[in-house]
């Protein structure tokens, strides 16, 4: 008997400790991606992803450079009597530069993907399936989340998160120029972001809101991508899907 409590105990432990390295894995991801925000002047999103990182683990350092992050937003803009714009040599005005680029650069790739000239690529029938079934599924009147990536209700965290890897890869659009792989892109990702947060899963499984805090009442159940919306560069509120799939996969798309 003493024997048996001690394999039960032994086995409970293993699995603590696997759910806590898995947790430390997903944080230092949080931290790198934070880190990437911070170092583009874009606090607020650091923050975010920063103290996302604190709650999947205490990783050394993550609380000073959320500190850090605040100071910065605090700071008073530098003021200069001959000119309201900052220095080209000047700290603040690299900081602008670098985010007029990359504003400039969204700005462009977005353009190139309204007007087409980028998705003249040819797809396989297999590619056409799985972007349209994703987005069939995401209209359910049910259950679409679960749906979407093809887990049960009862599904585990790690079940949901093997799911979002494969799917994720099959529907991004720089991997399936399907037409409506975007759409299906983002599908998944809403799903992951609300399944894989346990507030979130409760309010859906209780409510049917497809994105809990995003969504506007059946408005929100009758559009998926309420919630995606995009604004500066993210989506409104939330994460946008592209930085789930870079969570994942470290800002690549795999080969």
């Amino acid at each position: 008997k003493v024997l048996g409590s001690f394999k039960f105990f032994s086995c409970k432990s293993s699995v603590l400790f696997s759910g806590m390295e898995e947790n430390k894995e997903q944080s230092e991801k949080c931290r790198d991606l934070a880190k990437s925000y911070m170092k583009a002047g874009n606090y607020p999103k650091a923050i975010k992803f920063f103290e996302k990182s604190l709650r999947l683990y205490p990783l050394t350092g993550v609380q000073s450079m959320i500190d850090r992050c605040k100071r910065e937003m605090s700071a008073p803009p530098a003021s200069s009597s001959s000119s309201s714009s900052p220095s080209p040599s000047s700290p603040s005005g690299a900081g602008a530069r670098r985010r007029s680029a990359a504003a400039q650069q969204a700005t462009e790739n977005r353009q190139r993907q309204e007007s087409g000239a980028a998705d003249v690529r040819d797809y396989t029938p297999a590619q056409a399936t799985v972007a349209e079934s994703v987005r069939r599924a995401s209209k359910s009147p049910r259950d679409a989340h679960y749906k979407v990536l093809g887990v049960e209700r009862g599904a585990s965290d790690a079940e949901i998160k093997k799911a979002y890897r494969r799917l994720s890869l099959k529907v991004h659009p720089d991997k399936n120029p399907a037409p409506g792989a975007d759409d299906a892109f983002k599908a998944v990702g809403l799903a992951y972001a609300t399944l894989s947060d346990a507030r979130k899963r409760q309010i859906y499984d209780a409510t049917g809101d497809v994105d809990p805090d995003n969504s506007a009442g059946s408005a929100a159940a009758q559009n998926p991508f309420a919630g995606m919306r995009r604004q500066g560069g993210g989506m409104h509120g939330e994460v946008d899907p592209q930085d789930i799939f870079n969570m994942f996969f470290g800002g690549g798309v795999p080969g």
